[in-house]
């Protein structure tokens, strides 16, 4: 028997089995992912078959839950999670970091492109994109859940912030075809600004660590990640030139 809807979490059960919205939207993100990266390759040079971009999301679909809940166990409850190890991987009960995602998605691609035999960074940079949508996607999951954010406009923000960084990394990444990585940069600096600012705004589920939230401790070095990428990127690919 089907229930639709049968509470908040859930979209619908068969018998026991039940399909929660995070699950469905995670379905959504990666088969979104493998509509758009075939389409965006061309501004890296990329020429991958569907079934070879349908490998590479695997991959990242890997590294996405990997990361994402391992990031959260050594994050946000170790002291938990060290008592109760066989429940780490029980994702029914949720708990995922998009930080540790990010570190999860970040080796699984360096595989991938390993593997597919093309550039680290032109990978990335048309990435991106689909991972903010993806994010986005994530945040309707709390939205839905009653998580994180307690009123609608602070609802509408937390959204509306990755597809302004979707939409932001889409058009530099048609603009800059000659520079893989800089897009991969904007990326990072734009998602951690905003989520540092973000963290002020959210409901907040442990004590401050001298005046910053966890995430934003953690989010920090993001943001460092990004600008160091940047200016090396920058000086890659427009080296100065001195007038004489």
């Amino acid at each position: 028997m089907i229930e639709l809807l049968p509470s908040r979490e859930i979209l619908f059960k068969v018998g026991q089995w039940s399909v929660h919205w995070y699950g469905a939207l995670y379905v959504v993100a990666f088969g979104l992912g493998l509509w758009l990266l075939p389409r965006l390759q061309e501004y890296r040079g990329l020429k991958l078959r569907v079934g070879q971009w349908l490998e590479v999301v695997t991959w990242a679909a890997a590294g996405v839950l990997i990361g994402g809940r391992l990031g959260y166990v050594l994050l946000y409850g170790w002291e938990y999670w060290r008592e109760q190890p066989a429940q780490i991987f029980n994702l029914g009960q949720g708990g995922m970091s998009s930080h540790g995602g990010f570190i999860g998605v970040g080796i699984a691609l360096w595989v991938a492109a390993r593997l597919q035999k093309i550039n680290y960074w032109q990978l990335l940079d048309i990435f991106v994109v689909p991972a903010a949508l993806g994010l986005s996607l994530g945040r309707i999951g709390n939205v839905i859940n009653r998580e994180l954010f307690v009123t609608p406009l602070i609802q509408s923000l937390v959204v509306g912030k990755d597809l302004v960084i979707a939409g932001a990394c889409w058009w530099y990444l048609r603009g800059t075809k000659e520079s893989p990585g800089k897009t991969t940069a904007l990326f990072l600096v734009m998602y951690g600004v905003l989520r540092f600012m973000m963290e002020y705004i959210r409901e907040q589920d442990w004590p401050m660590v001298w005046g910053l939230t966890r995430g934003q401790w953690y989010t920090l070095p993001i943001i460092v990640a990004g600008a160091g990428l940047w200016w090396y990127f920058k000086q890659t690919y427009e080296p100065t030139t001195t007038k004489k």
